[in-house]
């Protein structure tokens, strides 16, 4: 085997591992992913929705491992940021609904 083989090999197993790693960070995360033809008039090769409580990552299962890891890296971090507004938006609800008096808020939260 040629050295420029090897270093392909120990490459794509690299991306695999990574592509692994990014796998359990999504079931960490609370979200399935899910590798399929993505194909149609756009050029898109992935992207994130919501399924009813669920968040789905869809990736183009045609790219390399390489890219598939990418894709799945800015898909987790749209996720994150997601999330988090989701939890700022959270607490400003709460604060609103503290603010008018406690209405949907224990009496003793409500009170503190």
């Amino acid at each position: 085997m040629s050295s420029r083989s090897m270093t392909a090999k120990r490459r794509t197993t690299k991306d695999q591992a990574r592509l692994r790693e990014l796998e359990e960070l999504a079931r960490a995360m609370g979200a399935v992913v899910r590798y399929d033809d993505v194909r149609g008039s756009t050029r898109s090769s992935g992207g994130i929705c919501r399924v009813r409580d669920a968040w789905w990552i869809i990736v183009d299962r045609r790219m390399a491992p390489r890219e598939r890891a990418t894709m799945l890296e800015r898909q987790l971090d749209r996720l994150r940021q997601r999330l988090e507004r989701a939890g700022e938006v959270e607490r400003m609800e709460r604060k609103g609904s503290a603010a008018a008096g406690g209405a949907g808020e224990p009496a003793s939260r409500a009170s503190a």
